[in-house]
Parts: structure tokens; C-alpha cells; sequence
């Protein structure tokens, strides 16, 4: 129903500029990713943003930590070999090629993800296919056909902020 879309599409671009908020480093950027835990695995959570003009430019799936919780992660940990989920602000590093393939350096820039880069939390593909694919050890993870699409937004210095 097209008057639900509307209603929902308007609650998410809300959502997002709530999530940019007073953040003058934030709103400055001409597109910032946000991801939404507040939302299931099975769901697109993945937007990058553009907080001037108040858009969504591109949105996918992205995976979480089990030991955060399944569907919805809950229990979020900065602390290292817990493997679960970190919330917070983190920019994208470097890019690399690992164990996943393509994959970019985080680094943490709150205190509930400082440990970030020590804690290798990074953003890789995982195979496509079932949403439950996507669970990691607390890296951002995407399904490898929509890699691609991610990392050219996913530029070296962007922000992503991880919410809940």
C-alpha cells in the first residue's frame, strides 16, 4: 500500500536525521552510512545517507554478532574476544584484501567502539544467499553481490554511525 510506504519511508528518513542530529561533523558530510540495529538481519539496515539533502542514496542488508543476539542484536560489547557488536561512530580505513577478500579498516571514534581496529572489526563480504549468512564476529559484513555498491560509498575517511 502506497500510503504505508510513504508513512514508513518518512519514519526512516526521521530515524536517520535524528541519527545525524546536533553532530556538526556529521551533518557536514555529503553522505554519512548509518546502520540501524534496531532492525532485523532479514531487513535492509544499511543506508548511506545524504543529511543536507535529506535522502537515502542507497540501502542493503548488513550482519551483526550472534553473540549480540540473533535477528536483532541487543547485547553490544567494545571489549576485545567478546565477538559481539559495537555500537557508535567509526570512519572507514584503509582497504585491504583478507581471509573475506575485500575488505576496509574501522576505527572506532566512540567510547562503545574504541577498540575497534584492535579488535580487527572490519567491513567484508560474507556469501550471498540467506540473511543469517551475514553473522560475523562484530565486523560490518555484507552479502558479496552488494560489496561493490558499499565499498565505492564506503570511501576511505566516511563515517559510519551504528545505532540501536
Amino acid at each position: 500500500d502506497v500510503m504505508q510506504t510513504a508513512e514508513n519511508e518518512k519514519a526512516l528518513l526521521d530515524r536517520l536525521s535524528q541519527v545525524v542530529g546536533d553532530n556538526k561533523r556529521l551533518a557536514a558530510q555529503k553522505h554519512i552510512a548509518v546502520v540501524d540495529y534496531a532492525k532485523s538481519i532479514t531487513e535492509a539496515r544499511f543506508y548511506i545517507y545524504n543529511p543536507k539533502q535529506k535522502r537515502i542514496l542507497f540501502s542493503t542488508h548488513i550482519g551483526h554478532s550472534p553473540y549480540s543476539g540473533y535477528g536483532i542484536p541487543t547485547d553490544f560489547s567494545n571489549v576485545p574476544n567478546t565477538r559481539k557488536t559495537s555500537l557508535g561512530l567509526y570512519r572507514v580505513g584503509r582497504e585491504y584484501r583478507g581471509q573475506f577478500g575485500r575488505s576496509k579498516r574501522l576505527h572506532g571514534l566512540s567510547p562503545s567502539n574504541s577498540n575497534a581496529y584492535n579488535r580487527a572489526i572490519v567491513v567484508h563480504s560474507m556469501p550471498s544467499g540467506d540473511p543469517t549468512n551475514l553473522y560475523s564476529w562484530g565486523c560490518l559484513t555484507f552479502f558479496e553481490h552488494d560489496l561493490a555498491e558499499a565499498f565505492d560509498w564506503l570511501k576511505r575517511g566516511t563515517y559510519i554511525m551504528v545505532v540501536s
